[in-house]
């Protein structure tokens, strides 16, 4: 071969493409194999730089927080789990309930006030007012409600999709643990007393044992003790959930230069010659991240209104309530949360004394503030400095961040293994392997787990932690309270093409606004 023949461009391509292609696969085997074998020492939960594709093809920013689309941040690997010297013998799984439908107070704001915005936005454009490209125009003109009221809270059938297919993942990754018939012997479920735990569990369990399978789901205990303990927490509702002081980081936040640059931004981009209210802006987020949620893979107009910088900014929003209610800006949140690791520890005590008598599955379905809580009381997704309303650019690569950690159908699986040299344990976050607080590898011997956790079940007392339970607590007045109380907003329009401000009795507030 000629040395001009051995340059030419195309094959010098070939070439690079072929290289490359073998480098990645080798990267991607060695990878593979170390956290196999159980000696990676991290790995990432998710990554807010890998933009997934949509169904529609664009490659919008999709992490909107504890609305965020499972489908968005969960483990793509589904292949079967083998762990040389090892036998799995038991899986405990921690779920939050499937996509929903908006929460009564969310309903009532997005099928008023939102249409009303809508026209508004349309009349400035036809005006000539903003700076609305032609694609987010028309996506807007066309966009029509999708959500009936009467289906507030309710499990969407996107949210059944995910956890049959969340259970059909890990069946295919622990055949021998998931894939026996049901028996309530071998299989535990518990679930809170709400439609959309209760529809979450009953989907689950088809995806694990198929429709023409009866699981008969156990009746649930209003607040359980176990997974839903933290709404008769006395200390938790005074010091945390009633006190003004918990959110003063959001609402700090709301009022600075971030948020109010992005109120300015969207009302300029739509046409709006003075600020929008904060609370319309934060209405729109909210159907963008609902029908995202709803329609998996497909973005929602309202999404478009915002840029990317502004999202995350809304999504920071978001976490710095969650952090401070539920996670560890106050001891309370986590402290409490002991009932839930009680219940991992002495099921794989129980596997470990016998093999025979233990159930193969443990299911336990709950909500975001369980979850989260949970997280916490483990030492998990712990940062060096606490996102706060004045450090918004240093927490970029944050560890508490809810769109990776708290989506929808959020899951933490842990999986007990009988190994030649003990028993281990793996740890699974959204499907993902993770490495849990104080130990050095994916797959943890029992010793190391039982030294860092076995105290906080064996002292568990969450009445005593609690300073006793609230059983009559006059929840209404609490709700009351936080709905009277506006959102953060910013300076009322004066524009004829201004949207009207909310009525009070429209006006939504932070922690309802997400829901559970």
């Amino acid at each position: 071969m000629s040395q001009t023949t051995m340059f030419r461009p195309e094959i010098v391509r070939t070439v690079a493409l072929n290289v490359g292609y073998l480098l990645t696969v080798l990267i991607a085997a060695c990878g593979f194999h170390k956290w196999r074998t159980g000696v990676v020492a991290e790995r990432r939960t998710a990554s807010a730089q890998d933009l997934p594709v949509g169904e529609d093809g664009s490659r919008q920013y999709r992490l909107y927080g504890a609305k965020t689309s499972y489908d968005q941040v969960r483990e793509k690997d589904v292949q079967q789990i083998d762990v040389p010297g090892c036998v799995p013998k038991q899986f405990w799984l921690l779920s939050r309930h499937g996509a929903r439908y908006p929460g009564p107070f969310e309903m009532g704001a997005l099928t008023t006030r939102l249409p009303t915005l809508r026209e508004l936005i349309l009349e400035n454009v036809r005006s000539g007012r903003g700076r609305l490209g032609r694609s987010v125009v028309g996506g807007l003109q066309s966009w029509k409600l999708q959500f009936e009221p009467s289906s507030d809270n309710q499990l969407t059938p996107g949210g059944e999709k995910e956890m049959k297919e969340l259970a059909q993942r890990f069946k295919e990754r622990f055949p021998t643990l998931l894939g026996c018939d049901f028996s309530s012997e071998a299989y535990s479920f518990r679930h809170t007393d709400s439609h959309r735990t209760a529809d979450s569990a009953r989907h689950f369990a088809t995806g694990l044992f198929g429709s023409a399978f009866k699981v008969n789901l156990p009746e649930p205990v209003k607040d359980d003790p176990v997974i839903k303990f933290y709404k008769t927490c006395r200390k938790w509702k005074e010091e945390v959930d009633d006190n003004d002081e918990s959110r003063e980081e959001r609402t700090r936040f709301r009022c600075g230069p971030e948020m109010q640059r992005v109120v300015q931004n969207v009302s300029t981009r739509l046409g709006f010659s003075e600020k929008l209210l904060f609370d319309d802006i934060h209405l729109m987020f909210t159907m963008c991240r609902f029908e995202s949620a709803t329609h998996s893979g497909r973005s929602s107009p309202w999404c478009s209104v915002f840029e990317r910088d502004e999202l995350e900014v809304m999504e920071y929003d978001e976490d710095l309530d969650y952090y401070w209610t539920d996670g560890y800006g106050y001891p309370i949140n986590y402290e409490q949360a002991c009932p839930p690791v009680k219940d991992f520890i002495d099921h794989f005590r129980a596997a470990m004394k016998s093999d025979d008598n233990a159930p193969l599955g443990v299911f336990r379905f709950s909500h975001s503030g369980l979850l989260l809580k949970v997280y916490a009381r483990l030492g998990m997704f712990r940062d060096a400095t606490p996102p706060r309303a004045d450090n918004f650019r240093e927490q970029t690569a944050r560890k508490w961040r809810s769109s990776l950690i708290d989506p929808f159908t959020a899951n933490l699986a842990l999986v007990l293994f009988k190994c030649s040299d003990g028993h281990k344990l793996m740890a699974f976050v959204q499907e993902r392997p993770v490495v849990l607080p104080g130990c050095d590898r994916v797959l943890c011997p029992m010793e190391t787990v039982l030294k860092n956790y076995a105290a906080l079940a064996d002292s568990c007392n969450v009445a005593e932690i609690c300073d006793g339970y609230l059983e009559n607590y006059a929840h209404c007045r609490r709700r009351a309270k936080k709905y009277a109380r506006r959102s953060i907003g910013t300076d009322v329009r004066s524009s004829s093409m201004s949207a009207p401000p909310l009525s009070s009795g429209d006006a939504l507030t932070d922690t309802e606004m997400m829901g559970p």
